[in-house]
């Protein structure tokens, strides 16, 4: 792996929804959780999200919202970093 720490960030319309993936690293999963995360970005799409520690997947309605969740991903995974 070129970025063994990289949380992963993933978006992308399905249908008319909006849908996230999250991917964390098992080193940082009690750092940043990849269900808390994915559902900080649905909730920015309208929707909800869950999964596991690790890996994680959500969406909602608000695809014309997509790219600003996206775009809030790295403040996000800092604050969690930060916590």
């Amino acid at each position: 792996e070129r970025f063994p720490n990289a949380v992963v960030v993933l978006g992308g319309p399905a249908g008319d929804r909006a849908s996230v993936l999250v991917r964390v690293p098992e080193a940082l999963t009690k750092r940043i959780a990849a269900g808390k995360l994915v559902g900080k970005l649905a909730e920015l799409v309208g929707g909800k999200g869950g999964g596991k520690p690790a890996i994680a997947q959500g969406g909602g309605p608000g695809l014309t919202e997509l790219g600003r969740a996206l775009a809030a991903a790295p403040t996000i995974v800092s604050e969690m970093l930060d916590a």
